[in-house]
C-alpha cells in the first residue's frame, strides 16, 4: 500500500476477519487496533467473539455481584 493503514483500515479487516471466521489473522488484526487505540472496549469484544465462533471460550474470572 502506498500509505499507512490507520484505524479505520485495521477495524474494517477485523470485521472481515469475523465473517469469515479467520482468528490468525484477526489477533494480528486486534493487537494493532489495540496498540492504536487501548481504550476502545468494542475491538476486546470483536476479538473475543471471533475466538466464541472457533469454540475458543476465554475464561475471565469476573465479580458479577452489585453494588
Amino acid at each position: 500500500m502506498p500509505f499507512e493503514p490507520d484505524e479505520v483500515i485495521w477495524a474494517t479487516l477485523l470485521s472481515s476477519c469475523s465473517v469469515h471466521k479467520n482468528v490468525e489473522i484477526g489477533r494480528v488484526t486486534a493487537e494493532r487496533l489495540l496498540d492504536l487505540n487501548p481504550d476502545n472496549a468494542g475491538y476486546h469484544v470483536a476479538l473475543s467473539n471471533l475466538y466464541a465462533s472457533e469454540g475458543r471460550i476465554l475464561h475471565c474470572s469476573c465479580d458479577k455481584t452489585s453494588p
